[in-house]
């Protein structure tokens, strides 16, 4: 499709504009509970990486929990004004609310811009959404995706971040809320609302005052490693609609990004999930993540672009320590999102597993990506990040661990379309599928002429066939 288009104007030497983005900031009872006794408070879930999300000149987050004062999981409000976890008022899973002071920590952390619309939204129903707006709104942190009770008619979705000149809209929105009903409404649903959210973005794309568009949804299969047909065909349309960068989140472990084109010739960059940017979840595919660094210029038409991309391993380390607050049922340790070193076992195996899903050509070392952001090192061009696959059937990688394998019987289908029978010539391997009608998401591997199923997002190194694709 690209070849159909010129080239882009050259850009214009200057000021380099970037982006960061991380992923879901999730207040579990073991976080809370060590921000009461460590003398960093929320400050220590992220201390190493205080340098790029300070760095940046746009700082990003998913934040995954209401921050509301005084209100228990029923939506009651109570007395009194305690500001620390206490386990009635501010509490982790399944129904999140913690303390205002982690929305001063994100500020001084960096971060500009969070998205508040996402499954836990409503977990201190209306009046919650209500005060976690005022509580970011006095922190001096913009959000999208949710908006007041008491909204009228003129209120927008979106949040628009100025710097060095160039203006940034974010717009966030949620598949839905774990708590319902949404009496009000306020928040945005990905789906049911999804011709307010193609209708803003398309707006925000033409507005003469607005040189970027970002979009955030909230969506996916919880600790699936590959984005189902749904998330593709929202994040694709988002970007014909307008939006320059796609940004989702919701799974708990990263999936793969890619770099669509759309009709009109424009490159965006789409991430269908980061993982888990802070979190008391054990498994290291849920402690696994990225800081996702995006390069905006301006061009000699005057217009800002996205030219460059790239992403920094992390990881949520766990440090056992007797310091650490005692809580029942797992050893007391700090926990802190940090880079993911190579040189370590978990290190390399998160390497391992974002360069799978990621590619390598975009990753980042963390003196890069400090560079990046204080404008002595260019981001990898965008031609970096793996080019969509224009049939939606985006591929799986083998994986680096070897699970439990079953033969599976049956049809197959494909973004709900049948594929050939099991011994066809022209089915090749490594490419998620579900098995009809309402089957789980499943990974469907040719090994030694038997195909395999595995219905997680791990599979083995030595998965057979290294063909993506299939059919004619």
């Amino acid at each position: 499709m690209s070849s159909t288009h010129s080239a882009p104007p050259a850009l214009l030497p200057g000021q380099t504009l970037i982006i960061a983005a991380v992923g879901d900031i999730i207040p579990h009872d073991t976080i809370q509970q060590n921000v009461v006794v460590h003398p960093d408070r929320f400050g220590h879930l992220w201390w190493p990486l205080l340098p790029i999300l300070t760095g940046a000149d746009i700082t990003y987050g998913n934040l995954e929990t209401p921050l509301a004062l005084g209100v228990l999981g029923s939506g009651l409000i109570v007395a009194g004004d305690r500001q620390t976890y206490d386990g009635h008022v501010f509490t982790g899973y399944p129904t999140f609310n913690a303390p205002p002071a982690l929305a001063t920590a994100l500020k001084a952390a960096g971060f500009a811009v969070v998205s508040t619309a996402n499954n836990h939204a409503m977990d201190r129903h209306s009046i919650g959404v209500d005060r976690t707006i005022a509580v970011l709104r006095n922190a001096g942190i913009g959000l999208t995706g949710t908006r007041p009770a008491a909204a009228g008619p003129g209120w927008r979705w979106e949040t628009v971040v100025e710097r060095k000149g160039m203006r940034v809209a974010w717009l966030a929105c949620t598949y839905g809320s774990n708590v319902s009903p949404d009496d009000h409404p306020q928040v945005l649903n990905c789906f049911t609302d999804r011709s307010v959210v193609m209708r803003t973005l398309r707006d925000l794309a033409a507005r003469p005052t607005v040189d970027v568009v970002v979009f955030t949804p909230h969506f996916g299969d919880e600790y699936i490693g590959a984005p189902n047909a749904a998330q593709r065909s929202l994040a694709r349309e988002a970007a014909e609609a307008g939006a320059n960068i796609v940004i989702g989140n919701h799974p708990h472990v990263p999936q793969p990004w890619e770099l669509y084109t759309t009709a009109d010739g424009r490159g965006v960059p789409i991430a269908y999930s980061l993982g888990n940017f802070v979190s008391n979840q054990k498994p290291l595919k849920t402690r696994a993540s990225v800081v996702l660094l995006f390069a905006v210029s301006r061009d000699t038409s005057g217009r800002a672009r996205v030219h460059g991309a790239g992403y920094l391993p992390i990881l949520t380390h766990r440090h056992e320590t007797a310091e650490a607050p005692h809580v029942p049922g797992e050893p007391p340790a700090w926990i802190t999102a940090t880079f993911a070193q190579p040189g370590l076992a978990e290190g390399a195996q998160v390497h391992a597993l974002l360069r799978e899903r990621l590619g390598g050509a975009a990753l980042l070392t963390p003196e890069e990506a400090m560079a990046a952001t204080r404008g002595r090192h260019h981001l990898p061009a965008l031609s970096a990040v793996p080019p969509a696959d224009p049939q939606n059937r985006t591929a799986v990688l083998a994986r680096a661990t070897e699970p439990t394998w079953a033969p599976y019987e049956g049809p197959l289908v494909a973004d709900d379309r049948p594929l050939a029978p099991e011994g066809a010539t022209g089915l090749t391997v490594d490419a998620p599928f579900t098995a009809p009608p309402e089957g789980p998401t499943l990974l469907i591997v040719r090994r030694d002429g038997q195909l395999t199923r595995h219905q997680d997002d791990q599979a083995p190194a030595s998965a057979g066939s290294a063909s993506t694709r299939f059919g004619p």
